[in-house]
């Protein structure tokens, strides 16, 4: 996983390497939506691959500030671009 700095938002998003071990995300359901708080550790996205589901969770809390919806019409665009498609973006508490 991967965290980017912008301004005063975290932009967040998985790797290459990530995505390589679960082969393919099929399916991406955004478990927060914009202006929702989250504790450190809870799930926030859930990305489906054909075997597994990945849950994406962060080691600190915040407010999520927006969520990517190409990526929930589209999830091929985190499997052709990992380090380039972000996720959601949040706010620290």
């Amino acid at each position: 996983m991967w965290v980017r700095e912008e301004g005063e938002v975290l932009k967040v998003g998985v790797t290459r390497a990530l995505v390589e071990s679960y082969k393919e995300f099929l399916y991406v359901e955004f478990l927060k939506k914009p202006g929702e708080r989250f504790a450190e550790g809870e799930p926030l996205v859930a990305l489906e691959s054909l075997k597994s589901v990945y849950e994406v969770a962060l080691p600190f809390g915040g407010e999520v500030v927006a969520v990517n919806e190409d990526v929930e019409r589209d999830p091929s665009l985190i499997n052709e671009n990992p380090e380039e498609t972000w996720l959601l973006a949040v706010k620290k508490a």
